[in-house]
Protein backbone atom coordinates (compact mmCIF):
# COMPACT_ATOMS: atom_id res chain seq x y z
CA UNK A 1 0.00 0.00 0.00
CA UNK A 2 1.43 3.33 -1.10
CA UNK A 3 1.84 5.75 2.06
CA UNK A 4 0.92 9.35 1.59
CA UNK A 5 4.43 10.91 1.65
CA UNK A 6 4.78 8.48 -1.42
CA UNK A 7 1.93 9.08 -2.91
CA UNK A 8 2.91 12.92 -2.48
CA UNK A 9 6.01 12.57 -4.28
CA UNK A 10 4.65 10.19 -7.16
CA UNK A 11 2.18 12.94 -7.57
CA UNK A 12 4.88 15.59 -7.66
CA UNK A 13 6.96 13.95 -10.19
CA UNK A 14 4.27 13.01 -12.79
CA UNK A 15 2.89 16.60 -12.82
CA UNK A 16 6.66 17.74 -13.28
CA UNK A 17 6.86 14.83 -15.84
CA UNK A 18 3.86 16.59 -17.62
CA UNK A 19 5.15 19.83 -17.75
CA UNK A 20 8.96 19.85 -18.55
CA UNK A 21 10.76 23.37 -19.58
CA UNK A 22 14.05 23.89 -20.77
CA UNK A 23 17.29 25.26 -19.31
CA UNK A 24 16.33 29.30 -17.95
CA UNK A 25 13.01 29.10 -18.90
CA UNK A 26 11.04 26.54 -15.83
CA UNK A 27 9.34 29.33 -14.92
CA UNK A 28 6.28 26.68 -13.92
CA UNK A 29 8.81 24.55 -12.77
CA UNK A 30 10.23 26.82 -10.22
CA UNK A 31 6.59 28.55 -8.98
CA UNK A 32 5.46 24.86 -8.56
CA UNK A 33 8.69 23.30 -6.74
CA UNK A 34 8.83 26.93 -4.55
CA UNK A 35 5.07 26.34 -3.21
CA UNK A 36 5.58 22.75 -2.78
CA UNK A 37 8.53 23.66 0.00
CA UNK A 38 6.64 26.57 1.39
CA UNK A 39 4.21 24.38 2.57
CA UNK A 40 6.78 21.97 3.57
CA UNK A 41 7.86 24.89 6.03
CA UNK A 42 10.99 26.07 3.98
CA UNK A 43 12.23 29.58 3.56
CA UNK A 44 12.41 29.81 -0.14
CA UNK A 45 14.51 32.23 -1.75
CA UNK A 46 13.61 32.90 -5.90
CA UNK A 47 15.63 34.54 -8.82
CA UNK A 48 19.03 32.34 -8.54
CA UNK A 49 20.39 32.23 -11.84
CA UNK A 50 17.24 33.28 -13.49
CA UNK A 51 14.37 30.75 -12.57
CA UNK A 52 16.42 28.23 -9.79
CA UNK A 53 15.86 28.89 -6.13
CA UNK A 54 16.96 27.78 -3.04
CA UNK A 55 15.12 26.35 -0.09
CA UNK A 56 16.53 26.20 3.87
CA UNK A 57 15.38 23.96 6.45
CA UNK A 58 16.12 24.54 9.68
CA UNK A 59 15.13 21.87 12.39
CA UNK A 60 16.30 21.62 16.06
CA UNK A 61 19.33 23.82 17.01
CA UNK A 62 22.11 21.45 15.57
CA UNK A 63 25.00 23.56 13.93
CA UNK A 64 25.99 21.26 11.20
CA UNK A 65 24.03 21.37 8.04
CA UNK A 66 23.43 19.20 4.87
CA UNK A 67 22.90 20.63 1.54
CA UNK A 68 21.40 18.71 -0.90
CA UNK A 69 21.24 19.86 -4.92
CA UNK A 70 18.88 19.02 -7.76
CA UNK A 71 17.97 20.13 -11.56
CA UNK A 72 15.01 21.29 -12.67
CA UNK A 73 15.28 21.50 -16.56
CA UNK A 74 14.30 19.16 -18.91
CA UNK A 75 15.87 18.24 -22.49
CA UNK A 76 15.11 19.19 -26.07
CA UNK A 77 14.08 15.25 -26.88
CA UNK A 78 10.86 14.37 -27.58
CA UNK A 79 8.90 12.03 -25.39
CA UNK A 80 7.74 9.07 -26.98
CA UNK A 81 5.22 7.44 -24.67
CA UNK A 82 2.01 8.28 -25.79
CA UNK A 83 0.43 5.60 -23.51
CA UNK A 84 2.04 7.08 -20.62
CA UNK A 85 -0.21 8.89 -18.62
CA UNK A 86 2.64 11.45 -17.06
CA UNK A 87 4.43 11.90 -20.36
CA UNK A 88 5.47 15.14 -21.63
CA UNK A 89 2.55 17.13 -22.69
CA UNK A 90 5.17 19.95 -24.27
CA UNK A 91 6.05 18.94 -27.72
CA UNK A 92 10.11 18.10 -28.40
CA UNK A 93 10.86 18.05 -24.48
CA UNK A 94 11.12 16.04 -21.60
CA UNK A 95 12.50 15.03 -18.36
CA UNK A 96 14.98 12.10 -19.86
CA UNK A 97 18.35 12.48 -18.13
CA UNK A 98 17.66 10.01 -15.35
CA UNK A 99 17.70 12.54 -12.85
CA UNK A 100 14.64 14.20 -13.21
CA UNK A 101 12.96 13.02 -9.72
CA UNK A 102 15.95 14.65 -7.64
CA UNK A 103 13.92 18.22 -8.63
CA UNK A 104 11.10 17.28 -6.21
CA UNK A 105 11.18 13.81 -4.93
CA UNK A 106 14.84 14.51 -2.81
CA UNK A 107 14.40 18.02 -1.78
CA UNK A 108 10.50 17.50 -0.84
CA UNK A 109 10.98 13.95 0.60
CA UNK A 110 13.72 15.06 2.37
CA UNK A 111 12.65 17.61 4.31
CA UNK A 112 9.36 15.99 5.17
CA UNK A 113 11.70 13.10 6.34
CA UNK A 114 13.76 15.54 8.28
CA UNK A 115 10.16 17.15 10.39
CA UNK A 116 9.71 13.99 11.36
CA UNK A 117 12.96 12.51 12.28
CA UNK A 118 15.42 13.21 14.97
CA UNK A 119 17.16 15.54 12.62
CA UNK A 120 18.91 18.47 14.21
CA UNK A 121 20.40 20.11 11.37
CA UNK A 122 20.21 23.15 8.84
CA UNK A 123 19.50 21.97 5.56
CA UNK A 124 20.24 24.06 2.14
CA UNK A 125 18.63 23.00 -0.79
CA UNK A 126 19.77 23.99 -4.19
CA UNK A 127 17.44 23.86 -7.06
CA UNK A 128 19.17 24.99 -10.01
CA UNK A 129 17.86 27.29 -13.26
CA UNK A 130 19.83 25.69 -16.62
CA UNK A 131 22.49 23.45 -16.69
CA UNK A 132 24.82 25.89 -17.20
CA UNK A 133 23.68 28.24 -14.13
CA UNK A 134 25.90 27.05 -11.52
CA UNK A 135 29.97 27.20 -12.02
CA UNK A 136 30.64 23.77 -11.27
CA UNK A 137 28.72 22.46 -14.33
Amino acid sequence: MESTLQGQLKSWRQYLHQHPETGFEEINTSDYVANILTTLGLEVHRGIGGTGLVANLTVGDGGRAIGLRADMDALNIAEQAPDRAHASRSAGKMHACGARRAYVDDPGGSATSCRTARFQRHCPLHLSAGRRAWPWR
